[in-house]
């Protein structure tokens, strides 16, 4: 099956990539496709992914097909054939 991850925001400008497709098993879940991304890119690793728990820090995550986030629970759920992730990184201030 095929998945694309689309970088933005620093993840960009780290990997040098607007995105990336993916031929992965229909069972592979999103924490596989991010350990995929961290070997990948190892640029990403402490910087959004966290290199002891091969998650993303708390402000990072997957936004699927731009319609919802992923929570960090959903992890180990499976993206569909032609999903769209987007690696977003979330940012607040006062």
């Amino acid at each position: 099956m095929e998945i694309s991850v689309e970088f933005t925001s620093i993840a960009r400008i780290l990997t040098g990539a607007k995105h990336v497709d993916l031929n992965v098993d229909p069972q592979t879940t999103y924490s596989q496709i991010l350990d995929q991304i961290a070997r990948l890119y190892p640029q990403l690793v402490g910087q959004l992914i966290d290199p002891q728990t091969h998650r993303f820090y708390a402000s990072n995550l997957f936004s699927i097909n731009g319609q919802r986030m992923l929570r960090d629970d959903e992890m180990d759920s499976c993206p569909s054939n032609g999903d769209r992730l987007i690696i977003m990184s979330l940012l607040a201030g006062g």
